[in-house]
């Protein structure tokens, strides 16, 4: 099966707003498994919690978009924290590349973002990490 997207790509779900500031689904190609496209979810939304990894229906129901850190303010995503690398899920309050463009650079184990988030108090976060996107278990890297 042919990939349109590469992986670490960011992809928008396709929908029509219902309402005017509606929440965006962010996702990160992963890539082929099985012959399946994996997707997994970076921001907890309606319908999925972050890290959620899924194989869509149509991936033509996504299409790549540019997401800048101030895009995920107050949006609740994973995080591997700087010092213990413990991975913690909670709403962005500060970034430190706020009109940078978000990209996924590959890991061992999955992808991280470019830029370092904060969660707690904006002016003095609690903790800060790159966003972590970790592939499935049993997805061939």
């Amino acid at each position: 099966m042919k990939i349109p997207y590469s992986p670490g790509q960011i992809l928008r779900l396709k929908k029509v707003k219902t309402e005017l500031l509606e929440m965006e689904y962010y996702f990160v190609m992963l890539g082929n498994h099985e012959d399946n496209i994996w997707l997994q979810v970076i921001n907890t939304n309606r319908d999925f919690k972050t890290g959620f990894s899924i194989v869509p229906d149509e991936i033509e129901n996504y299409e790549p978009i540019e997401v800048f850190g101030y895009d995920l303010i107050k949006l609740e995503v994973r995080v591997k924290e700087n010092y213990t690398r413990d991975i913690v899920i909670g709403a962005i309050t500060f970034v430190e590349e706020l009109d940078s463009p978000l990209l996924f650079q590959k890991t061992n184990d999955g992808f991280e973002s470019n830029i370092i988030f904060g969660m707690g108090d904006e002016m003095y976060p609690i903790l800060k990490g790159k966003i972590y996107i970790e592939y499935p278990h049993f997805f061939n890297k």
